[in-house]
């Protein structure tokens, strides 16, 4: 089958839309920035905590909104589950209203399936998670959702473009008390739920996109952390379905370009 993919910002843990978890000023008040210290220490500690951990996974459901011309605003929901082996092993698969895909990242490539079509790219990885993904943005303009906590120092990750950010207090995500956090960019604006205790893990993320036409907005609730499975290489490495067609993935300066498939 000769057909390309345009892989471009669909995203390839998501569908639909560009998403990613937004970042934080290094230093409280630098550059003019109104950080409230608490803030973001205790989003330091839940960046921290991923960066020693060195396999986990977790479950998300995600909703999130599409704005029609008219104005409009529907909402629509994935589920997600991801997996992490550092330095190199990456598994994800999506299913829901806009995405049903699986992703593999096995130390060498990266391979997007679509389930549904059974359609599947492959692409060259980079010898670790960190430079793969920069290599899917730059490459192909892929964004993943909450890509900076596969990073191997998701704190760091966190350190740009915010403006204000400020411990909100202690509020309920899912049925229990978090700590809620609110930080401001110039096109969004985002809220996240922290555990309290010893795992400061991710509860929600709200995300606010302030300069796209109603405002739409993301959310990504955790349902379940790991942060000790028990993986095998198998987990991370992809074969083909019975039936499924290998496709060409299109770079992301010939993605202007329509490609048929050969007859059409």
């Amino acid at each position: 089958m000769q057909r390309t993919w345009i892989w471009g910002t669909v995203g390839l843990l998501a569908g639909g839309i560009v998403i990613t978890l937004a970042s934080w000023a290094a230093e409280p008040g630098a550059g003019g920035q109104q950080i409230d210290p608490k803030a973001a220490r205790i989003l330091q500690q839940a960046g921290d905590l991923l960066r020693k951990t060195r396999q986990f996974s977790f479950e998300v459901t995600e909703t999130f909104d599409d704005v029609r011309p008219s104005g409009q605003k529907l909402q629509f929901t994935n589920h997600r589950v991801v997996i992490v082996s550092r330095p190199n092993r990456v598994y994800a698969e999506v299913h829901g209203d806009t995405a049903n895909r699986r992703f593999w990242y096995d130390g060498k490539s990266v391979t997007l399936l679509e389930t549904v079509e059974k359609l599947y790219a492959q692409a060259k990885g980079g010898p670790d998670i960190d430079s793969t993904m920069d290599g899917l943005v730059k490459n192909y303009g892929v964004v993943i959702p909450l890509m900076e906590l596969l990073y191997a120092d998701p704190g760091r990750t966190f350190r740009k473009e915010v403006q204000t950010g400020a411990y909100l207090g202690l509020h309920e995500a899912g049925a229990e008390l978090a700590y809620h956090l609110a930080f401001t960019q110039e096109k969004a604006d985002w809220q996240v739920w922290i555990n309290r205790g010893s795992h400061p893990l991710l509860r929600k993320v709200l995300i606010t996109y302030k300069k796209l036409p109603g405002q739409p907005q993301y959310q990504a609730t955790f349902d379940a952390w790991d942060l000790a499975p028990k993986l095998s290489t198998a987990k991370f490495t992809f074969h083909p379905p019975s039936g499924a067609h290998q496709i060409q993935i299109a770079p992301l300066d010939k993605q202007a370009e329509q490609v048929t498939p050969a007859g059409k």
